[in-house]
């Protein structure tokens, strides 16, 4: 990670405006020029890269040489800019989607796991009282195929003396 402060990249995200500098070499207030000019370079522009009014990134070139950059080229930079941030944000909209889905699979996995060897019976019932999951243990206790009462009315289970404090329940 390089620091950001007192850098060109810093000064273009604070402000959001583009910035041309025409030479390297008389541009001394941005930290980081040095390298810059240890690589040969002498011009740059930079344009800062917004997504729904919030600045993402920076889109630089660099040149080597002095005045390489000027209102036309900013045109087209800025052209190129704002087909580059929706794409930039759009990747990570999808990057943030997948490792939600990755945590949502492995919480699933976890409570599969949790319900499958549980020694209770645990079970999920419709609104209108249907069973829709019965875990393993079930077929042990009762010696039914869970299968066999997906479906069907989960009061068939209640023994009739708790069958009005179960409905009451229910409702």
């Amino acid at each position: 990670m390089i620091p950001l402060a007192g850098t060109l990249t810093e000064h273009v995200i604070k402000t959001g405006q583009p910035t041309i500098l025409f030479s390297v070499i008389e541009n001394p207030q941005f930290s980081g020029v040095e390298n810059f000019l240890n690589m040969g370079l002498r011009s740059v522009i930079m344009l800062p890269l917004s997504s729904k009014g919030k600045i993402i990134g920076t889109l630089s070139l660099r040149s080597q040489q002095v005045g390489a950059y000027g209102a036309r080229e900013q045109t087209i930079l800025e052209r190129l800019a704002n087909q580059i941030a929706p794409a930039v944000a759009n990747a990570e909209l999808y990057d943030q989607a997948r490792r939600v889905e990755m945590a949502l699979r492995e919480s699933e996995r976890r409570y599969r796991d949790l319900v499958d060897k549980a020694r209770d019976v645990i079970y999920t019932v419709a609104p209108d009282g249907t069973i829709t999951s019965l875990n393993p243990i079930f077929e042990t206790i009762t010696g039914w195929q869970c299968e066999e009462w997906i479906g069907k009315s989960f009061i068939a289970l209640v023994h009739p003396d708790d069958l009005s404090f179960v409905i009451e329940q229910l409702q």
